[in-house]
């Protein structure tokens, strides 16, 4: 799956696209709209894609918190990744704890389902590209 078909079905799936949101109200605060959510999930995407390949899904046994070393290794990411767009380095990785924060709290079987469907079409492969 390549990053605009997962771009999609996350947009097509309210239960897929939730922890975007909330993470893109920490990167701009204020109000809310469909252009944002769109915009929300073409620029949060890679960090959701990090989270789901590098530390895994949380209810699936992976790291519920992060040590401090794995922190650091994820917001450096976050900010070697996001640094070229100019993004504020508090905001990003702000955003970045939050969706890894909203990841943790999905208690749905239902959410948990879609989640791990996305990482089984995501697999190894397919883009992590800002787009």
């Amino acid at each position: 799956m390549d990053s605009n078909d997962a771009i999609r079905e996350i947009t097509e799936q309210p239960l897929l696209h939730g922890p975007f949101i909330s993470a893109q109200e920490e990167l701009e605060p204020g109000g809310r709209s469909t252009a944002t959510e769109l915009v929300a999930i073409s620029v949060l995407y890679p960090i959701a894609v990090y989270i789901i390949r590098r530390i895994g899904l949380p209810w699936l046994g992976a790291v519920v918190e992060l040590s401090d070393g794995q922190l650091a290794k994820f917001h450096a990411w976050v900010l070697e990744r996001y640094k070229p767009y100019g993004f504020d380095q508090k905001r990003i990785k702000a955003a970045a704890d939050k969706m890894y924060k909203e990841l943790s709290s999905i208690k749905s079987p239902e959410g948990q389902k879609l989640w791990e469907g996305l990482r089984d079409k995501l697999g190894n492969g397919g883009s992590d590209k800002l787009l």
